[in-house]
């Protein structure tokens, strides 16, 4: 957020689906250069997660302003997870429930 020009987000992604896996994301909010700034390109929470069963392999988030941490819920562990989607998914690759 921010860069070659000023932008602002409340957050900047939010993940409110339930048994979802997200790869290798950055989430930046930029605090240097030209015309950006800690009071002009303005970010409170680079993520926020409201789904459950969310895993996020190669997370980077950084220059946020709100450095409240939210807490973390225990997950099924990487395999079970993968298995669990993949079980929801028929031949047709469509997905069940």
């Amino acid at each position: 957020m921010g860069g070659a020009g000023v932008g602002r987000a409340s957050v900047s992604l939010k993940i409110n689906s339930h048994d979802t896996i997200v790869d290798h994301t950055w989430v930046w909010r930029a605090d240097h250069g030209s015309g950006v700034g800690w009071n002009s390109n303005t970010g409170a929470n680079g993520v926020v997660v409201n789904g459950n069963n969310v895993t996020v392999y190669g997370l980077f988030v950084e220059h946020y302003q709100d450095l409240r941490e939210q807490p973390i819920r225990p997950a099924l562990n990487a395999p079970e997870r993968v298995q669990k989607l993949l079980d929801q998914v028929t031949s047709k690759g469509e997905v069940n429930g």
